[in-house]
């Protein structure tokens, strides 16, 4: 892993430590640590994902394929958090939870482009579905962070 990575990652869990510690009393509790692994995964996928400049086919759909079913997984974790909160707070996560779904279609419609893309094409197909998968792992972030 090179510094850069290693120094983004080291901010990144910082900030993640910082924003769970309470100030006073009458701020949020401490997250519990399921959340903290749900970050760090996320994390950990969106720096795998760049480092995937290099793989070949069959390691990035291997990747994409494990990410995606990961992503709907730590929704549904999310989704169960979220009904100890009552019906308002469920019907909100299920609007950001269609969102999530749509994205996640859009991104196995861009891999199943990688995997019939020839030989001479399948990096740029590549590069659509690692786009495609950029904005599904940002949408996740947001539902991630409002439903914690």
């Amino acid at each position: 892993m090179s510094i850069k990575k290693i120094g983004l990652l080291g901010m990144i869990l910082a900030v993640a430590v910082m924003g769970c510690r309470r100030r006073n009393n009458d701020e949020e509790p401490v997250p519990p640590p399921e959340t903290e692994r749900l970050k760090q995964e996320a994390s950990e996928t969106l720096d795998a994902a760049r480092d995937f400049a290099g793989a070949t086919r069959e390691e990035f759909v291997d990747w994409m394929e494990a990410n995606l079913d990961r992503l709907q997984e730590n929704a549904q974790t999310l989704r169960a958090r979220t009904e100890q909160r009552g019906e308002q707070a469920i019907a909100e996560f299920e609007q950001y939870k269609a969102a999530l779904d749509e994205r996640i279609a859009q991104a196995r419609e861009e891999l199943e482009h990688v995997r019939e893309a020839g030989a001479d094409a399948w990096e740029d197909a590549k590069d659509a579905a690692q786009a495609a998968y950029d904005e599904l792992h940002k949408t996740y972030r947001e539902m991630a962070q409002k439903y914690e």
